[in-house]
């Protein structure tokens, strides 16, 4: 099956979302979570978008049509999150594309609705849609070391200050391109990636853009990015 998001818990546990379920593995050994018909405690959907730990260490698993889940591991059960048309405070929207924990320990959801901010406190979210009538669906978060967030979009790059709820949203050379992932680099710069996109390098402090495409060895369809320990960034 495709692996969409990989993630590892506090107790080592490797965890990888896919179109088919999501798997644990310890090591020697995976086991497979999938929905089950009539049982609320297990997880949602069987196509998992996206994986992150929460501050307390709690998994969490977004799918393409169940909405959220959080992993129960004393139980091994999954507690879901979803939209409810009359409730404000419930999920903006069932698709999760994204999941980010961010420095100061806040759980972050991309929509497709937009991004929105769980509260563990009420067990409730809040909602900022971006200010583009046109763009509704948040693909890919990351923070940097500003603070600020990063979010990608099928078709531009937006800022997010969550302190004063503001957007900005950067394109190269205003031309429209999707982002499907976000490494915030350590010397404060972006890397991007998304379908027909290759890979972009962008600079907030200036807004320049640099795209490395099939001619510098790119393909033009990357989904992933990842930085290893010695500072090499893989493209996937």
């Amino acid at each position: 099956s495709v692996v969409l998001s990989i993630v590892q818990d506090t107790l080592g546990f490797m965890w990888f979302g896919t179109q088919d379920g999501l798997n644990r593995y310890d090591g020697r050994a995976f086991r497979t979570f999938n929905q089950v018909e009539g049982d609320p405690t297990s997880l949602s959907d069987t196509w998992v978008c996206s994986l992150a730990l929460d501050a307390q260490g709690d998994l969490w698993a977004g799918t393409r049509q169940g909405g959220a889940n959080r992993y129960d591991a004393r139980k091994g059960t999954f507690i879901r999150y979803q939209h409810q048309e009359d409730v404000a405070g419930s999920l903006s929207d069932n698709n999760v594309h994204a999941l980010f924990s961010d420095a100061q320990g806040r759980l972050w959801l991309g929509t497709n609705a937009g991004l929105d901010l769980f509260d563990p406190n009420t067990q409730t979210f809040s909602h900022y849609q971006l200010p583009d009538e046109d763009e509704f669906s948040v693909h890919a978060i990351a923070q940097d070391p500003q603070g600020m967030l990063w979010l990608g979009t099928p078709h531009a790059l937006w800022r997010f200050d969550p302190a004063g709820s503001a957007f900005t949203s950067f394109t190269p050379d205003e031309k429209s391109f999707p982002v499907n992932a976000i490494l915030a680099h350590p010397d404060g710069s972006l890397w991007l990636t998304g379908v027909g996109s290759g890979l972009l390098h962008f600079i907030p402090s200036s807004a320049e853009f640099t795209q490395y495409l099939e001619k510098e060895g790119v393909s033009e369809n990357t989904q992933g990015l990842w930085l290893d320990p010695s500072g090499s960034i893989w493209v996937g």
